[in-house]
């Protein structure tokens, strides 16, 4: 396995992997239709920590960087589930989201999956996006996981 050149010499070395690399991408959109929208919480919180404790290298892209707006739906209620309040109280986590990578600035070709978020925004930006488009025709492409 690629990285394991040592392991050949000694069965006792540590095996080193190469980490995952993943986007999760999400929402740039505040409005549909003159109605306030965004990234449903949810969508990105859940996977967010599934990715991190399994190890990966988590990117948060947009399509257009910077703060994701966040539908105030899905933290009302039952929809504020407990990984959208661990996400909201994890300042790291939190901060990235306001810092989002613009997803056309992400070379593509690096990553090994990418994930795209929910959310009623999305079918303001994502729908007919070349940038969307061509992302998902690299991986998917290269056999990865989209």
């Amino acid at each position: 396995a690629q990285g394991c050149s040592a392991q050949a010499l000694s069965p006792f070395l540590p095996c080193e992997q190469p980490m995952v690399k993943i986007a999760v991408v999400a929402t740039s959109a505040s409005s549909l239709k003159g109605h306030p929208t965004g990234l449903w919480l949810e969508e990105l919180a859940a996977p967010y920590y599934i990715f991190k404790e399994a190890g990966f290298d988590v990117i948060l892209a947009s399509i257009a960087g910077g703060p994701v707006p966040i539908d105030a739906g899905s933290m009302s209620g039952a929809f504020f589930t407990k990984p959208a309040k661990r996400f909201m109280h994890d300042g790291a986590a939190f901060s990235e989201l306001c810092h989002s990578k613009r997803l056309a600035d992400i070379l593509v070709s690096e990553l090994d999956a990418i994930f795209f978020t929910g959310g009623h925004g999305v079918v303001v930006d994502y729908v007919g996006n070349s940038v969307v488009k061509s992302a998902i025709e690299t991986l998917y492409g290269a056999g990865k996981v989209v």
